[in-house]
Order: structure tokens, then sequence, then C-alpha cells
């Protein structure tokens, strides 16, 4: 697995290609669509229902992924996104909140399962790789989903194009029930998640970690909701799509050389270059009362998170041991959500320049607290990590 990425990989990043081809080339259209109908900013609530039930059932996605099949679980969860997509087909936005509450609930046992795969059928030396593979994939998935669906659109009624694209997540099923279940020998099969939470209280690695996945959270939900508000308070809407496409072009370009590169230099310094280009354009975005800027911002970020996307796979791989991948991953997924939710949530209810500097804060408050951790010996590391979550 040194080599070539195996053919297990190939078909995870392939299976998430098609799954997200459909599911976020329907997803950018959302809002403009309710609108017509008088139901303004659908879109954005129905992604704050998507990632409060991904938290809320982050946690139980450990206990089914340490009970079951991972090429399973993340098969059976992949239907939700055609159930998503054809829901759409009704017209009615309460359907449309009943599917992404299902769609959250989901997405929790699809990236749980995901992770601990990738990381399983990967080894320390290609963690970046492999994970950098997946990540350029699956975004350049979601930018050819966004602009086929606009062609579709421009010749096509609105019923016809979301029949065609709920075909696609349908397919990445299929591909995913291709792939070989990955051997776990040594698994914590006594997860207790209440036991696991008192003993996470009193922890020191593992929440200054989770602190990462908080911030790349905080920042995804900025560009799901603090940067089209921004983008639709000097322009038509109908830009968005268009201004906010360097969100997967650059991840799609960036994500595998940055994950190559993260396996050389170490995770450590990928992210702190990566956090770099995400503070400043965050700070653009702050001073942001021109196009100009606001288009500058959303480049500096579209460039820092194919640094830090691929690291925050990769590192659950490098603290993580053959015991403890999923429990790791399901409780850095949750926290991550979370973080998504706190900042949708402030992007609703405080002006922009604010909640951009409180991002600001939190990825300076995030390096600050996670780059002595990534100093510790490895060894040292690891042993700290398998006590943190294992209950005797």
């Amino acid at each position: 697995m040194q080599g070539n990425i195996s053919k297990d990989i190939k078909i995870l990043a392939f299976s998430f290609f098609l799954i997200f081809f459909g599911y976020n080339g329907v997803q950018q259209y959302i809002t403009t669509f309710f609108s017509e109908k008088g139901f303004k900013n659908i879109g954005f609530y129905s992604l704050l229902v998507i990632y409060i039930f991904l938290f809320l059932f982050s946690f139980l996605a450990i206990f089914l992924s340490l009970k079951f099949s991972l090429k399973k679980l993340m098969a059976f969860s992949s239907l939700t996104y055609t159930f998503f997509v054809f829901s759409l087909l009704s017209y009615h936005y309460w359907i449309l909140y009943a599917f992404s509450a299902l769609l959250g609930v989901s997405a929790a046992f699809l990236w749980t399962a995901q992770r601990a795969f990738l990381i399983r059928n990967s080894n320390k030396k290609n963690y970046g790789k492999n994970s950098g593979f997946f990540v350029s994939l699956q975004r350049l998935g979601s930018f050819l989903g966004i602009v086929f669906f606009s062609f579709l659109l421009s010749r096509f009624s609105f019923g016809l194009s979301i029949f065609l694209y709920a075909v696609f997540p349908f397919l990445g099923f299929l591909m995913l029930l291709v792939l070989k279940e990955p051997e776990r020998q040594a698994l914590y099969f006594n997860f207790r998640l209440i036991d696991f939470l008192n003993k996470i209280r009193k922890a020191k690695i593992l929440p200054r970690l989770s602190l990462f996945y908080f911030c790349s959270g905080f920042i995804l939900g900025l560009i799901l909701g603090t940067v089209p508000f921004q983008i639709r308070s000097i322009l038509d809407p109908h830009w968005i799509g268009i201004i906010t496409s360097p969100f997967y072009i650059f991840p799609f370009l960036l994500a595998f050389p940055a994950g190559l590169l993260s396996d050389v230099i170490g995770r450590k310094n990928i992210i702190i270059l990566g956090y770099l280009f995400l503070i400043s354009g965050m700070l653009s975005l702050y001073f942001g009362n021109s196009f100009f800027s606001i288009l500058l911002g959303i480049i500096l970020l579209s460039i820092g998170a194919p640094f830090v996307l691929p690291a925050s796979i990769s590192l659950i791989g490098d603290v993580g041991s053959e015991r403890n991948f999923e429990i790791i991953g399901g409780f850095f997924l949750g926290i991550g959500s979370l973080g998504t939710v706190v900042s949708l949530l402030l992007g609703l209810f405080l002006r922009e320049g604010l909640v951009y500097i409180i991002s600001i804060i939190i990825a300076v408050l995030t390096l600050w607290m996670i780059v002595p951790i990534l100093n510790i010996g490895k060894e040292k590391l690891l042993k700290e990590v398998i006590y943190e979550t294992e209950i005797r």
C-alpha cells in the first residue's frame, strides 16, 4: 500500500464522487427553487437541520461502526442521499426538512465509516496521499455536479433534472457494495458512550485535538452560511454559485499534492500552512466591503482548505490505533459538526464582521492548543490516546 493507491481507495473515492455529484449539484439550487415559491432561506435551514442531526447521531455512529460492516454501513447510509434528492419532487418544504434530518443521521454513519475504512486501507506512510486523493475526487464530483445541473436546468424542467440527479447517489451506493471489507482483529467492542464521555471529560489530548475539527467545522459553516449572505448583500443571489466555486476547484487541484506533502513534511507543518491561508481569508472577508475583497477572501479560504481537509482524515490514523480508529473518527466528526452548527447559528443572529472575528480567534486558539500536542513523540501520543478511548 506504500506505492500506488489501492483499488479499494479508488472505488471509495469514486463512489463519493458520484454521491456528491448528485447531492451537491442539487443542494446549491434548493434556496433558489423554494424562494420562487415564497419560502426564503430554505436551503440554509435545510443545512442547519442536517448538521444538527449529524452532531446528535455521530456518537451512535461510533457504536454502529464498531458493531457492523464498514462497507455495508457506508452503502446503506448513502441511499439516503438518493431519497433526499427525490424528496425535492414533492415541492413541500416540510418534506425537505424531514429528509434533511434523515440525511443528517445517515451522514453521521456514512462519514464515520468512511474515515475508518480509508485509514484501515492505508498505512502510516500514505495516510496523507490516500486522504488527499479522496478529497480531490469528492470535491471534483461536487463541482461538476453543480455545473452540469445548471446545464440541465437551462434545457429541461426542474423535476426532470432532479429525477436524473437522483440516479448518481444510487450509482455510488452500488459502487460501495463492490468494496472489500477491511480486516479488523482488535476492535474495542465494549464501547459505551456514557463511560467514554465521562473519560473524555478528564482527558487532555483528545479534547485539545478536537478543537482542530471544531474550527474546521466552524469555517465550513462560514462557507455554507455567512459567505453566501455576504455575497447576497452586494450581488444578485445567482452569483453565489459562481463566486463560491473556488471552494470546490482548489481542493480538487491541491488536496492530492497537499496530502502527499503532509506525508513528507508532517501533519503539523501542513496544518500551520493551511491555517495561514484560512486566517488570511477570514481577515479579507472581515474587511469585505467590496467584490474584490470578498473574492480574495474566498480564494484564500479555498487554498487553505485542501491543506486542512486531508490532514483531518490523516490525523485519525496518526494518533489512533487498530482498536480505536472508529471511536476517534466518530468523536472528531461530532465535534466538527457541532462547530458547523454553532457557526450557522451565529451567522443568523450576529453581524458578519463579528462572526469573522470569532472565527479568527478560534483559528488562532486552535493552533496554540494543537501544535504542542503534535510536537509530542508519536509513541507517547499513541499511548495517551489509547488510554483516553478505552474503558477498562
